[in-house]
């Protein structure tokens, strides 16, 4: 899986025939994983963000005000979602899966739906000068969770992953080609939180500084093929004995669908035609319907986003236009709350 230039008991996303959903809660501590799936989420249009520090501090220009990156206007950026398995710890999906390692995402889900890792690459810069180093190819951000996993893990020569895919030659055959790390053991730091609330049981999980297995250990193997899943792949309907007698497609989550059928090249796509045989034609617009519902809320509650659409209504300004003057008020500040895990409806289907 490189750039664009990537569970369930019934089919993934039947509607109607959903079972109470019971949530699983991992060990936590630090304890041996791998990536255990590779979703291509597809290529989706960039919005406008204000500049920010690594503090999260907004950056200001020479005249105090906020900076504010704009995209151009066909800017995409592409999305992965990407699921760990946890090589210590199973669950009894029941049914035609039975026992699987517990898969957590590493990528934030908003509202039921997948937001994924970002996927793109940086241009070549000397680290002192921040001069563009020509003759170099552009790769994965040293602060990518991919770059960060690719430095822990190892091929069976004991040479890091991360020396290979990173190496920027143009004629690198992998540059850049995050399928290699699937399958791979490595160790997480598993965060687990859980709360009570309304009847209702929230278990968040954190993933923490990937490190590199301890010499001594040697994990398990998973109970189910580590894989990537693309928009193109010609078997992405094949049911498989080696993933438990289901499809790669069946794998999927809703949150992962819904995603999906926003992305810019799903039209006419193998995966497009993956849901319509899944769900049919009726079920594919339900989905889409439901996943347009959910961007416009993540957008409606997106703080950054409104205050930059109501300051510039028309998009990026022209040289020399002012923001449209807005009246400050003052709020007292939110008590934080630990945030919700996906609905539950999300799960039915999704026993990894």
């Amino acid at each position: 899986m490189k750039p664009r230039n990537i569970n369930a008991p019934e089919r993934n996303t039947t509607a109607g025939e959903q079972k109470e959903f019971v949530p699983i809660i991992p060990e936590d501590g630090l304890q041996a994983v791998q990536i255990g799936l590779l979703v291509d989420l597809g290529s989706h249009k960039k919005q406008p963000k204000f500049a920010k520090t690594n503090s999260g501090d907004r950056e200001q220009d020479e005249e105090g005000n906020d900076k504010i990156i704009w995209p151009k206007p066909d800017a995409v950026e592409q999305k992965i979602a990407c699921y760990v398995d946890l090589l210590d710890q199973t669950h009894d999906y029941e049914g035609d899966i039975g026992v699987k390692n517990i898969r957590l995402p590493l990528h934030p889900v908003n509202r039921g739906m997948s937001d994924g890792l970002n996927f793109t690459t940086v241009a070549p810069r000397d680290p002192k000068t921040n001069a563009y180093i020509k003759g170099r190819a552009w790769v994965l951000a040293s602060t990518s969770q991919f770059y960060k996993i690719a430095n822990v893990v190892k091929y069976e020569d004991g040479k890091k992953v991360g020396e290979v895919i990173f190496s920027p030659e143009y004629k690198n055959p992998k540059l850049n080609d995050i399928g290699q790390l699937v399958g791979k053991p490595f160790m997480f730091d598993v965060n687990v939180k859980v709360e009570k609330r309304d009847d209702k049981t929230y278990v968040n999980t954190k993933l923490k500084s990937p490190v590199p297995l301890l010499k001594s250990m040697t994990p398990p193997e998973a109970l189910i093929k580590a894989l990537s899943v693309n928009f193109d792949d010609d078997d992405i309907l094949e049911e498989k004995e080696e993933l438990g007698g289901v499809a790669k497609f069946d794998l999927l989550r809703m949150a992962d669908v819904r995603k999906i059928v926003l992305a810019e090249e799903y039209q006419g796509s193998k995966m497009q035609a993956a849901v319509v045989e899944r769900n049919g034609e009726d079920g594919e617009k339900e989905i889409i319907n439901k996943a347009k519902e959910i961007l416009s809320k993540i957008q409606e509650s997106d703080k950054d986003l409104i205050e930059i659409r109501t300051k510039f209504p028309n998009g990026k300004p022209e040289d020399g236009e002012a923001a449209v003057e807005t009246p400050k008020v003052a709020k007292a500040a939110a008590p934080k709350k630990p945030q919700a895990p996906q609905e539950q409806e999300d799960f039915q289907d999704s026993p990894f």
